[in-house]
C-alpha cells in the first residue's frame, strides 16, 4: 500500500509529536523547579 504525503498526515506524524515531545520536556521541567522550590512555582503560576 502507497503512503499518501498529504499535509494532514504530515501534521500528524511530524508536528503533533514534536509538540507533545515539547509539552512533555515543559511539564518535567516544571515539576524538577517546583520539587526546588517546593511549591512556591506553582503556586505563583496558579
Amino acid at each position: 500500500m502507497r503512503t499518501i504525503y498529504s499535509p494532514i498526515s504530515y501534521y500528524c506524524h511530524f508536528i503533533i509529536p514534536s509538540r507533545l515531545a515539547s509539552i512533555l520536556s515543559n511539564i518535567l521541567e516544571a515539576q524538577r523547579t517546583q520539587d526546588h522550590q517546593s511549591g512556591c512555582l506553582s503556586a505563583a503560576v496558579h
